[in-house]
Parts: C-alpha cells; structure tokens; sequence
C-alpha cells in the first residue's frame, strides 16, 4: 500500500501505522488482518505521590502483610526466574543492580537505542523493579522476590504517549521469554489492540500482571482489565482500598469484576534514582508485590504453567470485611497458601 507508513512487530501480530481511507478498507477486507482498530494512547500508572524517604531496618510491611518471608524461609527468592518489566527503566541502584539482566530502550519510533546508557533514570520504573525484587540493603527489605532477575523495556516516561515505544518494548520483552511480566501502563478503555497482544502473551509462557488505575470512581485501564492479564488494586496496611484504586464491572461471563485481587500499595518504600529511597502510593505499586510473590512461587515449581501460577495465587487470596468485594475482588494473597495450591496442584 503505497499510502501507508508502519511498523510491524511479528511476535505481537501487530502492524501499527498511518493508512489512507482507502488503504483502510483494503486491510479491513485482508484475509491475514483479524482487526482492525485505532491504536490506543498508552501512558504510565502514576503514583501519587513518589516523595524521597529514608527507610528503617526490617522487612516493607507490604512484603510481610502477603507472606513473602514464609517463602524466605523456605529457600524461595525467586533464584532462576526472570519478570519482565515494562516500564520507564530502572535507574542505577545499590539494591537493583545485581537485579538486572538483558536491558533495552526504544526511542519514539519503536527503534531500540544502542548500548550509550546501561539503565534508564525513570523514578516510577526504579520504584516498581525495587517492589519486585530488589536485594536487601543496610538490613531493610522491601523486594518480594529478591533473588529475582529482570528484563527491563525502557518504553515510556511520564507525559509519553508513543505507541510505537510500548510495542517495540513488549515485542522485546517476549522474545527474553520471561515466566512474568510486570505492567503499570494503561491505555484509553476498551483498547481491542491489547486483547490480541494480551494472547500472544500468554501463549508465550508468560503471566502478565497489570496494575489497574487510579482514577476510581472512573474506568479501569486496559491492558490490566481483560480477562487475560492477573489484574491488581491497591490496598492499605490496615487493610483498606487505596481511595484511588479503580474497579469495574465489565458485561462478559468470564471475571467480570476487576481488579481480580488487591496488594499492598500504599506508602510503600523502594528504591529511587540516585541510589535513594522514596515513598509512593497506587496500583502501580500494587502490581509489583504480585509479580515478586509469582516469581517465588516460579522458583518453586519451575515447570508450572502461566495458568497454574495465576490460579494459585488466586486460590490463596483472603478478603477482610474492611475490604470491600466491588474494590478489592477475591482480597489479599496469602504466599504460604499459594505454595501449598501451587505444588499440590503440580504434584
């Protein structure tokens, strides 16, 4: 087609790009074209606010309040297991540099950048990593899985609504093959491009959780709303909804409500630029303790499936009376829980 301009990202089976009227039509009548759709604005889950802290000795109370010591205990880190981290990057880190594997940047075209800079300097992308599996440091911990590897996609800032950056980032993630993929971006409601992609995700091997918005009482955010991704709200340490986390209920037979769970996402320490600490509230941080307590439970049982990983998780959830079921779904996961489903369920 001589009037479009696009770029195609084989393992996503996306072709994002500009196309005349009639071009349009022509791709809407292809055989090989399943959907066609206008492509979405893609943008970061911030948090509210991100503010420099010190941290005290011990372990976060969000990485205790869902069990991850018990896992500790047990000789589980997540050792072995790489999540994929789709995010603003990951700043150079006393406690995350041990943590980084294969990293990649993509400028505003989706065109990968060459090896100038090792790491990115994106504070929200630093903070979400930390809550991952950053490694103790000066006897704190606040990593879930801190024995946990990452593959880190630099594909979006803070005001960065480029499409291509988020595609060519997920299409590199993918090929890296991790267990888990961590997502706290969203897109406008109803995005059809990331049904499809979602798939592609999954049929990949890999668990893909989504933070789910901040904007409550609004909409929730794709990709963390369809039925394919694990979907995750922000609670507080007295068991709480974050007053900000999104939820909706959605017209479909499967997981009609969303978020699927909720995790601890507020005040949470972890790490920041320039080797600091800073604390943050949101989905976004949320997101993370789900994606650490899937990366131990990864370790555990290194033949589960994305499936298995996800229902055990679920399975081992608790919900509070003070949180409700229209917010929170299912509650909290409990890590202990999830192991025993998990590996009698593998058994």
């Amino acid at each position: 087609m001589a009037d479009a301009s696009f770029v195609y990202f084989p393992r996503l089976g996306v072709v994002q790009g500009t196309v005349a009227e009639k071009g349009l039509r022509a791709l809407e009548r292809h055989r090989a074209v399943s959907n066609v759709a206008l492509a979405p604005s893609f943008f970061l889950i911030g948090a509210a606010p991100i503010s420099a802290s010190a941290i005290d000795a011990g372990i976060e109370w969000g990485v205790k309040t869902i069990g991850a010591k018990d896992l500790w205990e047990r000789g589980l880190t997540g050792a072995g297991v790489t999540v994929g981290h789709l995010d603003s990057g990951v700043a150079k880190h006393i406690a995350l540099n041990p943590a980084i594997g294969p990293f990649a940047a993509f400028d505003v075209l989706g065109r990968k950048l060459g090896p100038s800079s090792h790491y990115g300097i994106g504070g929200h992308g630093t903070h979400t990593a930390g809550i991952i599996c950053a490694r103790a440091h000066n006897n704190a911990y606040y990593g879930v899985a801190p024995g946990a590897n990452l593959c880190v996609a630099l594909a979006i800032d803070e005001g960065d609504f480029y499409r291509e950056r988020v595609l060519a980032g997920l299409e590199w993630i993918l090929l890296q093959r991790p267990r888990i993929l961590n997502m706290s971006i969203g897109v406008e409601k109803g995005a059809a491009i990331f049904a499809d992609i979602m798939k592609r995700v999954r049929a990949a091997g890999i668990l893909p959780i989504g933070a789910i918005g901040n904007v409550y009482p609004g909409p929730s955010c794709a990709p963390a709303n369809l039925t394919t991704v694990l979907s995750v709200g922000a609670c507080a340490e007295d068991q709480t909804m974050w007053p900000g986390s999104a939820s909706e209920r959605f017209d479909r037979e499967e997981r009609s409500l969303v978020p699927d769970l909720a995790a601890p996402g507020v005040a949470i320490h972890s790490c920041a630029p320039k080797g600091g600490i800073a604390l943050a509230s949101g989905t976004s941080q949320a997101a993370p303790h789900v994606a650490g307590l899937a990366a131990l439970l990864a370790q555990a049982s290194p033949k589960a499936s994305a499936g298995q990983l996800e229902d055990a998780i679920l399975l081992s959830c608790h919900r509070a009376e003070t949180l409700p079921q229209d917010r929170a779904n299912r509650g909290l996961p409990n890590a202990s829980r999830a192991l025993a489903i998990l590996l009698k369920g593998s058994a």
